[in-house]
């Protein structure tokens, strides 16, 4: 069964955001993609109102009553007053440009607390009007500028008419020509000016807008120095643009730099700063950002120390409080979540992060605007849980948020796709716990309904492969149970399709590729479709070309091809276990020695080198067999005896090493993150990621004893373990069970076992229990006899190996056992006849876990007797002397 893809999981405002009031009073909340990875976030983050000082107005007292008070009946009453004043005015007065202004100025303050469109669009006609009164030399002309340009920036803000924005763009560049520098207004023009072509950037995309607006902003904070009312206005808004550069070329100066802005923003902010909360949050969301680039643990725990202090400074019936209750659930669900090989957080923090979504969603009335996100976000939690731990009333209870997500959804709103979407993932889930067909039906007929929504290629571009595979995956598991050739055409069709949209690199690739192959084969078994076959192998074999960092999904998809491969028979069954292998070593070359990534370890590795070696040696690869052995079994063994990785190795080295360590595993952690976070494999941040990951490999297999790193080693490198005798390979696999001698200075000698794993995993076990309860003569017999099916089936045929080895009695032999082989006394092994000898009587055994440890413990020996005998001669040196 194919089980969708984790990331599906994630929902409307499942990620961190900030409320951020641009240049007015309003807040203007964008929407998200309903489809961004559970674990990402994007977030809004929050401008500063640039200061009403840059325009003349002439005040009335209602107006300055209600900025006092905020009695909207003054408000009204400033306007009405406003308009008689105009009236009193003829066309013709020279002071009526003033008049004009004051009564836009009145409208507009209006609309930004009801929001009544017809009163902006009054302002706006009034302040056209104002300025046909006044030629470039009143001094009303600049202020007008100005005002116009804020007013059209209002009316964009809520239609969307980017006519809007342009004009108002250039209404701010005429306007900063009118303040030329030593101008008092020149920073708050340089401020509005940056603002306007940030939007422009979001809008259209165009790079050169976003770097000006920075250049644009670092002018305005240069004029608003230490002391300055507005500075960290500035600093936050500087932050906030190099935030959108970074995300948008991966340049981590850009990143570095915001997160220093925001911190000196936060300093001008100090507790009872009414924007302090604000701080707290852009500086969070910017640390995130970090963490997910670098994975700095500390970044991540800061980030959830600065939303818990934001969420304490939001009294419980602020309007941001939902927002601060989200940000801190979402930062605790990453924190528990983690990835599959560096799992960091307890599962504490995912039960509070339930509890915060809960809390944030009690704060909503029904009908709020949110509601639907706070549904998705309590929903994506509980089934974040229901996946750690399997409790299914949490994935029950997800079903039903879901639910009622999709009904604050009618048909027509543009989140909806997306809340059918989560609704199906999870009623699949449903389905592969309880097997219900019902809950598959409905999932399938949701994906559907999600894709009628919207065309075809808006389908594809907004669920970026996600969609069309998670219908396919459902269709499939409909064929596995029902047989309808019509469902596995169809998922057959749909991963094509996914995989359109998963270039490579992208971290759903080889996911992707993995479910088509498999659909593909069990195609070729209903139909006897050669083609078919072909299409799978072919895509299986696209694997062997990453050369990226890998992801976990890339590791399982090779492990998937291997097992494809021996079931078939097929010719690459030896390149993908060479490539699996060269995954798993390069994925956990930047793990820690720790017992908490050993039992991982052991379930990914469960079988796979003792399977490479018996497919090599059923190849005729005999030193094939060695590499590929050595290479899975030294990750295992590394991870169970806390030996030192080659990173801790190389760390050790020296100074150069430790530096080359820290690079790799930086550079390693960025390309994977950015490789998952883009669609676009040819992006020139994943470009220079993977030619500086490239070269620190080159500068690593340069320094001394490191030529094979993350290369499986050569044949020639093991083979020095058998300088001191001879040494027995002897493994375990489910295709059949093989001995290789190794000899110092000649070929590898294959010797077939005739015994199968499951006969092996009997003895073992009958063995083990022998063990536990030997004293009696009964056990005695018992062990006999299985000492001698070790000598008949196993060791003899070593044994006559060896002799036609020329290997004369009485020599050491080294036994290096795999898979339950490491359980049975094959030392002990033997015939226990009269006249005849037990292999005790013919040659020393000794045992070693892999080829690499006894050369290592050998070099070990060498040092320490070195060590003695210069320290003997330096003895006899000072004697004489």
């Amino acid at each position: 069964m194919i089980a969708p893809l984790a990331v599906y999981h994630s929902v409307l405002s499942s990620s961190i955001a900030g409320v951020f009031p641009r240049p007015s009073s309003s807040c203007h909340v964008p929407q998200q993609s309903c489809q961004q990875p559970s674990n990402s976030i994007t977030s809004r983050q929050i401008w500063m109102k640039p200061s009403s000082s840059n325009g003349l107005y002439w005040r009335s007292i209602p107006l300055d009553r209600f900025e006092q008070q905020g009695i909207l009946s003054d408000l009204d009453e400033a306007v009405e007053l406003h308009r008689v004043a105009l009236g009193l005015h003829p066309p013709d007065d020279p002071n009526r440009s003033w008049w004009l202004n004051d009564l836009a100025t009145s409208l507009r303050e209006r609309f930004k607390q009801q929001g009544v469109l017809s009163d902006l669009d009054e302002a706006i006609e009034l302040q056209r009007a104002a300025q046909a009164f006044c030629p470039p030399d009143h001094p009303l002309h600049s202020i007008l500028i100005t005002n116009i340009g804020l007013t059209l920036w209002d009316r964009y803000q809520q239609r969307g008419i980017l006519s809007d924005l342009d004009e108002a763009i250039e209404l701010h560049r005429a306007g900063l020509i009118l303040r030329p520098p030593g101008h008092s207004y020149r920073s708050s023009s340089l401020s509005h000016l940056a603002t306007s072509l940030v939007d422009r950037f979001e809008q259209r995309g165009a790079l050169s807008d976003l770097d000006e607006a920075i250049e644009l902003h670092r002018a305005a904070l240069v004029l608003r120095g230490p002391g300055h009312k507005d500075r960290s206005s500035s600093l936050n808004n500087l932050a906030i643009s190099l935030r959108d550069r970074f995300k948008q070329q991966g340049t981590q100066s850009d990143l570095d730099e915001s997160i220093e802005l925001h911190r000196a923003a936060l300093v001008l902010r100090p507790p009872g700063h009414f924007n302090r909360p604000t701080s707290l949050n852009n500086l969070a969301i910017s640390l995130h950002d970090r963490f997910r680039q670098r994975g700095i643990s500390s970044d991540l725990d800061e980030v959830i120390e600065l939303h818990r202090t934001s969420l304490a400074l939001r009294s419980p019936n602020h309007p941001d409080r939902p927002l601060a209750l989200n940000n801190l659930a979402t930062s605790l669900r990453i924190s528990a979540l983690g990835d599959i090989f560096e799992q960091r957080g307890a599962l504490s923090d995912l039960d509070e992060a339930i509890e915060l979504h809960r809390a944030a969603l009690v704060v909503y009335s029904p009908g709020h605007s949110d509601e639907a996100a706070a549904l998705g976000n309590l929903a994506a939690s509980l089934q974040a849980r229901y996946e750690q731990r399997g409790i299914q009333s949490d994935l029950d209870e997800a079903i039903e948020l879901h639910r009622a997500a999709l009904a604050l959804r009618p048909p027509g709103h543009s989140a909806r796709p997306g809340s059918l979407n989560n609704l199906a993932i999870a009623l699949t889930d449903r389905f592969e716990q309880r097997g219900s067909l019902s809950d598959l039906d409905e999932a399938i007929e949701l994906h559907r309904d999600s894709s009628r929504k919207v065309s075809y290629l808006t389908w594809m571009s907004l669920f970026n492969s996600i969609e069309p595979h998670c219908l396919a995956t459902s269709l499939y598991n409909r064929f596995q149970r029902q047989g309808d050739l019509c469902d596995l055409d169809e998922s057959v069709e749909l991963y094509r399709a996914a995989l359109e949209l998963c270039p490579p690199g992208h971290s759903r690739r080889s996911s992707t590729v993995n479910d088509l192959a498999t659909s593909l084969q069990d195609r070729f078994r209903q139909l006897n479709l050669p083609p078919d076959l072909d299409e799978a192998f072919r895509l299986y074999l696209q694997l062997s070309q990453i050369s990226h960092a890998v992801s976990c999904n890339d590791f399982r998809a090779a492990r998937s091809w291997a097992a494809s491969a021996e079931k078939l028979n097929h010719d690459s069954a030896l390149l993908s276990y060479q490539t699996a292998l060269k995954f798993l070593d390069q994925h956990v070359a930047v793990l820690s020695s720790s017992s908490r990534h050993f039992d991982l370890i052991r379930e990914v590795t469960t079988s796979l080198a003792m399977d490479a070696f018996s497919c090599s040696a059923r190849r005729g690869a005999l030193t094939t067999a060695v590499e590929l052995v050595e290479q899975g079994r030294a990750v295992f063994w590394t991870q169970l005896a806390h030996f030192r990785t080659p990173l801790d190795e190389l760390s050790a080295s020296g100074a150069t090493g430790e530096s080359l360590a820290e690079e790799f595993r930086r550079l390693s952690f960025n390309l994977r993150k950015a490789l998952d976070a883009s669609t676009d494999d040819q992006s020139p941040q994943i470009r220079q990621l993977t030619i500086q990951w490239e070269d620190v490999i080159s500068r690593i297999r340069i320094m001394p004893d490191f030529s094979r790193f993350l290369l499986p080693p050569l044949f020639s490198d093991p083979q020095k373990a058998a300088e001191g005798g001879p040494v027995i390979i002897i493994n375990a696999s489910q295709y059949g069970c093989d001995a290789l001698i190794i000899h110092s200075a000649e070929d590898p000698v294959h010797v077939p076992l005739d015994i199968t794993q499951v006969d092996l995993s009997d003895l073992s076990s009958e063995f083990q229990s022998l063990a536990e309860n030997f004293g009696s003569s009964d056990h005695l017999h018992k062990l006999v006899s299985i000492l001698r099916k070790l000598w008949n089936d196993i060791v003899d045929p070593v044994v006559q190996a060896l002799k036609e080895s020329n290997v004369r009695p009485g020599s050491r032999i080294w036994w290096c056992p795999t898979a339950e082989f490491t359980l049975l006394p094959l030392h002990a092994a033997g015939p226990y006849e009269k006249k005849k000898d037990n292999l005790s009587n013919i040659y020393i055994s000794s045992h070693t876990p892999t080829l690499a440890t006894l050369i290592r413990a050998r070099q070990q020996v060498f040092r320490a007797t070195s060590h003695q005998e210069k320290t003997k001669m330096v003895g006899v040196l000072v004697t004489v002397t």
